[in-house]
């Protein structure tokens, strides 16, 4: 979606990324705007992600993460299906 890029680094052991600042990322959500406030990081076991809605007058969390990130864990790998 337009205005929602995000950084991504690696930093060694994982990958961790964040939503590119500026508030340009916009959900409508039950009839409110608000703006994606997001950041990740993913290892070989875990994806780890906050997703949060704000609002872009006030900053307040209007929908997301409340309380703490969202945790992903592989059930399968397909890692021999890749070609190096």
């Amino acid at each position: 979606m337009d205005g929602c890029d995000m950084n991504v680094t690696w930093t060694g052991n994982c990958f961790q990324g964040q939503i590119k600042p500026g508030k340009a990322c916009l959900v409508e959500r039950k009839g409110k705007i608000t703006y994606l406030d997001n950041s990740f990081e993913i290892t070989d076991k875990q994806l780890t992600s906050y997703d949060r809605g704000r609002d872009p007058e006030t900053d307040e969390l209007v929908w997301g993460s409340i309380a703490g990130p969202f945790e992903f864990f592989p059930i399968k790998s397909f890692a021999d299906e890749v070609s190096p």
